[in-house]
């Protein structure tokens, strides 16, 4: 899969192809991101929530509404 989005995407900057969560998940731990989203193989992207989509948090990551954000 990874390579097929290396494919199609090309050389993108902001995008990390990996082929294993649990090394997606050892990044997110070593750059204390707030945490990764799953979604469910073969789903369609929709806005809210979704039974097709899980958040992992990062143990003892700051919630979201707490940091200051801009309007753009």
């Amino acid at each position: 899969m990874a390579r097929t989005l290396s494919r199609l995407l090309g050389k993108c900057p902001n995008v990390l192809y990996v082929s294993s969560g649990a090394l997606l998940y050892e990044q997110v731990l070593a750059l204390h991101m707030e945490g990764v989203v799953g979604k469910r193989r073969g789903s369609s992207y929709i806005g809210g929530s979704s039974p097709d989509r899980i958040k992992i948090k990062r143990p003892g990551a700051t919630p979201a509404e707490r940091f200051n954000r801009r309007e753009m």
